[in-house]
């Protein structure tokens, strides 16, 4: 399950960063939409194609072993109860553009965004951390090790804050250098 999550929440993420560094250094400043566009193209079709290799890697064992069952109505159940959580979800993660966009300007909406994309950094890695560790714990708190469950959950609380500090300050002093990676508008 855990291996599952990493292209979509590590490699991805960490791609776009990347691109978006890369294609910064060489444009300064130059980004429109289509190439902000471009670049998330591009990282999602990388963590894709790890998440295929991945997926190819642990199933190329099971091949052949047993005739596939397929239940379309279950399944189609299934996608649509899928299908409206994840609209939900869309919808929670962009309300508060589409609500301050009808009292601000496109202006001051697309400042917001920028700046909100800034601080998901913050968050990337502290989940990033979570997704390594989580396993760990279930495991550790499942055999009842509850020292070296607390000791583990200290160690990484203290260097995930620092992590998340560091980054805080640097936001905090930097901020319209990082918000001009959106552009100058």
């Amino acid at each position: 399950v855990v291996a599952g999550q990493i292209p979509e929440k590590i490699i991805f993420p960490f791609c776009f960063l990347l691109l978006i560094i890369i294609t910064w250094h060489h444009m300064k400043y130059q980004f429109s939409v289509f190439v902000v566009l471009s670049l998330t193209l591009i990282a999602i079709v990388i963590s894709f194609s790890v998440g295929s290799l991945q997926l190819w890697h642990h199933t190329k064992k099971l091949n052949g072993l047993c005739p596939p069952k397929y239940k379309q109505k279950l399944w189609l159940k299934s996608a649509m109860f899928f299908l409206l959580l994840s609209g939900v979800d869309m919808l929670d993660s962009q309300i508060d553009i589409v609500m301050l966009g009808s009292i601000k300007s496109t202006t001051e909406v697309g400042i917001f965004n920028a700046a909100k994309k800034i601080s998901l950094i913050i968050s990337f890695i502290l989940y990033a951390v979570n997704i390594v560790l989580a396993p760990l714990f279930s495991r550790l708190y499942h055999e009842k090790d509850f020292k070296l469950l607390q000791n583990i959950f200290t160690f990484s609380a203290r260097i995930t804050s620092v992590i998340a500090l560091s980054l805080f300050v640097l936001i905090f002093f930097f901020n319209n250098d990082l918000l001009a990676l959106f552009g100058n508008e």
